[in-house]
């Protein structure tokens, strides 16, 4: 019997973006979405680069302000 075919549509595009960002394992990620590990990085490589700049784009934002703030700890992270 042969497998089903993997249908993508931005619903599961944004939630590959969301799950990379806060760090789930691309394993993981597939059992989420219901597709093979090789599936996922094939076919949404780019939702997954893309959820971790934008998480990285986010942190370094915050620990920006907050060292502008005279935050040591935020200082001292970089």
């Amino acid at each position: 019997m042969a497998r089903k075919a993997f249908v993508l549509n931005d619903m599961a595009r944004e939630k590959v973006r969301h799950l990379a960002g806060v760090g789930v394992r691309q394993d993981d990620i597939a059992k989420i979405i219901g597709c093979a590990p090789k599936t996922l990085r094939k076919r949404l490589r780019d939702e997954l680069d893309r959820g971790v700049a934008e998480a990285n784009a986010t942190i370094t934002g915050f620990l920006f302000a907050a060292a502008k703030a005279g935050n040591i700890a935020a200082i001292t992270s970089g």
